[in-house]
């Protein structure tokens, strides 16, 4: 069963959730969401889309890809993952990715990792003084 992971996320926790459903998985090829191209998925019977939370929205780049691709998920099993949402908000987000991600039949939180390291000098200066508290 190939499988294709879609995802975007900021500060690059999204991709490391992706790399590691696709060493658990095997058979699996990543792509980024953001950019205009279109992945073919005509070799694929699973497709996976990750997203991460920022500002109470889901990652906009992943939810758009995923529309522009709703012809080529007819027929797939479509899923999705949720990076740093808080625990109280899961059922919130998911039921969104749901409505949102064209076909998805079954979403889920994953946590997510906060690393200011590899944030823009502003948001690493937030994160870093709310991380103070």
């Amino acid at each position: 069963m190939a499988t294709a992971i879609i995802y975007a996320g900021h500060l690059g926790s999204t991709k490391k959730a992706a790399e590691i459903i696709a060493r658990r998985l095997g058979k699996t090829d990543i792509y980024n969401a953001e950019g205009r191209a279109l992945p073919d998925l005509e070799p694929y019977e699973n497709v996976i889309f990750g997203c991460n939370v920022r500002m109470n929205r889901l990652n906009s780049k992943t939810v758009r890809k995923a529309k522009r691709l709703k012809k080529q998920l007819y027929g797939k099993k479509v899923y999705c993952y949720i990076l740093c949402c808080r625990e109280e908000n899961e059922e919130f987000y998911i039921e969104k990715a749901m409505r949102k991600i064209p076909g998805a039949i079954k979403c889920v939180c994953l946590g997510g990792v906060l690393d200011s390291s590899v944030a823009p000098w502003t948001t690493r200066k937030v994160i870093d003084s709310l991380l103070e508290f």
